[in-house]
């Protein structure tokens, strides 16, 4: 038996023989032809492509596999990104076959965003390659692989987000990649999918690994080659205990004494939501739009984010879905919005600051955001505030686009909530006036404790932020107090919330809800409803 360790990308595990899927070559025009020809062929294989995603987005939607259906939409819209098509042409005129400029483009655009130190950005590389990949199978008139017949995990050097969702019908147990990111969406669907999956092997997994049995655990992020006898009956006891918490799903999320605590997931895009609803989150407490903004060269229109915002809501079926605007700046720069370099940029233009100085974005993302409420529950989040004006200018800009969008006709919910992140020390100090202006409070623990400790959580030092730190505590208490003090909701969003061993702190400051990644809803109900509330806050 040998042990490989990668990164987890989709929880579960797996058993199963692998299949290795070679990388396709590259192809490149080997008759001349003029730039004129050349342009044809790449308008040609951007038609082609652009029907092709359409209608396997039309199957996904058939197959109610919504955040598939909205990745590919994703797709198309790359496909047609003003500065890779530019990119393409400009390399067409300077002599290259369509393919060469392509090829070219996609990896130039690709570089860009793997430079950046966003690590969700970094992960988006991968998607422009799945375009320009598309792209140059339909100028060399490739088809898809045959898809295996029995059960297998599928080990490779990489998986395209596209070549993921080819895989929906096959008797896939499992994926094993040599390289890929957690953050990437080939990471995403195989959550969606439920599909284990581990990223970042490398090079002890190739091809000759081919047929070779494995057994995977992709919440563990390793791989065991030939499994022992005692690695079996682990996997089939991690399999019992997969069913103990299948078993959860239905369940309120309440101690044995009745003591509520609503379970909430955190996404990014609407992919997202099968793995929401699949591990029965109560709903969505924190939708990041700024994803939406951070993979587009333009700012996305108002019927762009909509689409986004509405096959969310849509999705979610009734369930509460709170939107929080666009959180950028710091660590989030978006090509779209090009800020001067900043000293210190955690403490620049960031957060509601960023939006109220970008009045036409602010506008037409509060409009898209009141027009999906009129498809179910949803909630406006505001972040990084440090004073009630803010919240009261962007109250003032949701009237503003509520008056127009009824002169328009167009239909929203009027009583929309509007929450304020508690995530800085201002906000906390001044609990009490920020509860006079909002609906309700979410405590961004990871920010916060960045800020109260003044220690930078993506430093990579050897000393890690101890989110624990009783001031973190204190804080989230006096956050806490003030709200229920205001007769409103208070959430906690971030990592703290996970934490099972946190929940006896969380119940006794009065949290009502907690927002975390779906994979932690059923682990977080079952330490629920195992404690009695009054005695774990009165030990």
């Amino acid at each position: 038996m040998r042990r490989v360790r990668g990164t987890g990308g989709a929880p579960g595990v797996a058993l199963g023989r692998f299949r290795w899927q070679a990388a396709q070559t590259q192809h490149r025009n080997s008759a001349a032809q003029s730039p004129q020809q050349e342009l044809s062929d790449f308008a040609r294989a951007q038609q082609q492509v652009a029907q092709e995603l359409q209608g396997l987005a039309d199957a996904c939607r058939r197959e109610g596999r919504g955040e598939a259906a909205a990745l590919l939409e994703v797709h198309a819209l790359l496909l047609a990104d003003e500065d890779f098509v530019a990119a393409v042409h400009a390399g067409i005129a300077a002599g290259a076959d369509a393919a060469q400029a392509v090829q070219a483009a996609g990896e130039a655009m690709a570089a860009q965003l793997a430079a950046l130190e966003d690590d969700y950005l970094q992960a988006r590389a991968g998607d422009v390659r799945d375009v320009a990949g598309r792209l140059l199978d339909a100028l060399a008139g490739r088809t898809a692989d045959a898809v295996p017949e029995e059960p297998f995990i599928l080990v490779a050097e990489d998986l395209l987000p596209s070549a993921c969702i080819r895989l929906r019908d096959a008797p896939l147990l499992g994926i094993a990649l040599q390289g890929g990111s957690p953050l990437g969406h080939t990471a995403i669907l195989a959550r969606g999918m439920g599909i284990p999956a581990v990223f970042g092997l490398g090079e002890a997994i190739g091809p000759d690994c081919d047929g070779q049995e494995a057994l995977l655990d992709g919440g563990q992020g390793e791989l065991l080659l030939d499994p022992d006898d005692a690695a079996r009956a682990a996997f089939r006891a991690q399999q019992e205990s997969a069913g103990n918490l299948a078993a959860l799903r239905g369940l309120p999320d309440e101690t044995r004494d009745g003591r509520r605590l609503d379970i909430l997931c955190s996404i990014a895009a609407p992919q997202d939501c099968r793995a929401v609803l699949e591990n029965d989150g109560r709903g969505v407490g924190l939708l990041r739009s700024e994803m939406f903004f951070l993979t587009c060269g333009t700012p996305p229109e108002e019927e762009q984010q909509l689409r986004a915002y509405g096959e969310v809501v849509r999705q979610m079926a009734g369930r509460r879905v709170v939107i929080r605007l666009m959180d950028m700046g710091a660590d989030k720069q978006a090509a779209l919005l090009p800020l001067p370099p900043e000293e210190n940029p955690a403490l620049g233009l960031r957060g509601v600051r960023l939006c109220l100085a970008q009045p036409q974005m602010l506008h037409t993302q509060l409009r898209a955001i009141c027009r999906a409420s009129a498809e179910g529950p949803v909630a406006l989040l505001l972040p990084m505030v440090t004073s009630p004006e803010e919240v009261r200018a962007c109250r003032d800009r949701l009237q503003e686009v509520q008056v127009e969008l009824r002169r328009e006709g167009f239909a929203f919910d009027a009583q929309m909530e509007v929450g304020v992140m508690i995530e800085t020390p201002a906000a906390v100090l001044i609990a009490p006036e920020l509860a006079q202006a909002a609906d309700f409070f979410s405590i961004g623990t990871n920010d916060l404790a960045q800020y109260i400790l003044a220690c930078d959580r993506q430093a990579p030092s050897g000393r890690q932020m101890d989110a624990h730190h009783p001031a973190v505590f204190r804080a989230m208490r006096m956050a806490a107090e003030a709200a229920h003090g205001a007769g409103i909701r208070v959430g906690v969003c971030g990592e703290m919330g996970t934490d099972a061993a946190l929940l006896p702190f969380l119940l006794e400051i009065g949290v009502d809800e907690v927002t975390v990644p779906p994979s932690a809803v059923l682990p977080l109900r079952g330490a629920l409803r195992e404690m009695d509330a009054k005695r774990a806050c009165n030990p």
